[in-house]
């Protein structure tokens, strides 16, 4: 995703016409790159063996698109290339295999776009479906509040929100000696957003471009002295092993 040619920008004023110093405003100004092309990969997520698998079934430069009066209009696919056949590929040893980049993506679990998701979890969004996986030990779990490893059993609801109900408990007369706090197990459906960490690479025997996801990251809105955040926050790191 980080491929893009050299161009400029034109700057329109609020009656549409162009401003003469258009000319300082780079394309590189609105697309974070350190490199000088645009690629965009076409991408399937899925879920195989409780973890969270990539497959990438081909790439497109991309090129930018002007009229003949100079106006930019964006960009459109050059042509594609890597295609790969495989949705589990794993290259070969001795193969060429070239280390691209590692890039993080956040993805909003509640309103996923149309064109981000070909075909739904079976009613569960991503967290759900990976979450029997995880708490099944699985996966290494650490807490970004503080940064610690945290074992399935020890988390619920209460480590994120301020849900916790008083239940009685009672002496050999059947008379409440006391009262003990429960928090019910933690859900799911508390988080809201998954940060994806991919590490991508190109076989160039092959001409094929992979990537494996080493860890996500959960988001959800904390409580914090009985008051919920406004902002969304991290909280958990889960590790694929």
């Amino acid at each position: 995703r980080i491929f893009h040619p050299i161009d400029v920008m034109p700057v329109f004023d609020s009656l549409g016409n162009m401003q003469k110093d258009y000319q300082e405003r780079k394309i590189t100004d609105f697309i974070d790159s350190n490199t000088f092309n645009l690629i965009e990969p076409t991408q399937i997520l899925y879920i195989e063996k409780g973890k969270l698998r990539s497959y990438i079934l081909w790439v497109a430069p991309k090129i930018a698109v002007k009229t003949s009066t100079g106006i930019y209009l964006g960009f459109a696919d050059y042509f594609n290339t890597c295609f790969n056949y495989k949705y589990n590929f794993k290259p070969l040893p001795k193969d060429k295999v070239i280390f691209l980049c590692q890039t993080r993506r956040i993805i909003k679990t509640d309103s996923i776009d149309r064109q981000d998701m070909l075909k739904e979890l079976y009613g569960r969004n991503l967290v759900e479906t990976l979450w029997p996986s995880i708490m099944s030990g699985k996966m290494d779990i650490y807490s970004i509040y503080p940064d610690k490893k945290v074992l399935p059993p020890d988390l619920n609801s209460f480590m994120f929100t301020n849900e916790t109900l008083p239940i009685p408990v009672f002496d050999t007369s059947g008379s409440i000696a006391s009262f003990k706090n429960y928090t019910s197990p933690l859900s799911p459906r508390i988080f809201n957003q998954v940060e994806i960490t991919q590490n991508w690479y190109y076989d160039q025997t092959r001409n094929i471009v992979f990537n494996n996801i080493p860890q996500i990251i959960l988001y959800c809105k904390r409580y914090v002295e009985g008051q919920v955040e406004n902002e969304t926050k991290p909280v958990l790191k889960i590790v694929f092993k």
